[in-house]
C-alpha cells in the first residue's frame, strides 16, 4: 500500500509571498488531508539542484507513515 495509497490526495503549495521564489523566505508545504509539512528556505543561501524538491518528497513520505500509523491505530 504505502505511498500509492495517498499519490492523488497530496498538494504541494508555495506559500511564499512572492511567486518568483525571491522573497525573504522561501515556504513550501505539502499536504495530504489534514496533515502538512511547511518547510523554509532562505533565499540568500545557494541550495545545491534538487533540494527543494528532494525536501518535498521526504515530507511526502513522512506524511504517508504517518497517515500509516493513524490508520493502523484507528483499526485496533
Amino acid at each position: 500500500m504505502g505511498n500509492t495509497l495517498w499519490k492523488n490526495k497530496t498538494d504541494t503549495i508555495q506559500r511564499s509571498v512572492s511567486d518568483d521564489m525571491q522573497s525573504e523566505e522561501i515556504k513550501i508545504e505539502v499536504r495530504i488531508h489534514g496533515l502538512y509539512v511547511i518547510s523554509n528556505y532562505i533565499p540568500r543561501i545557494e541550495h545545491l539542484p534538487g533540494v527543494i524538491e528532494a525536501d518535498a518528497l521526504e515530507s511526502f513520505k513522512i506524511l504517508c507513515r504517518r497517515l500509516e500509523r493513524i490508520k493502523d491505530n484507528a483499526e485496533t
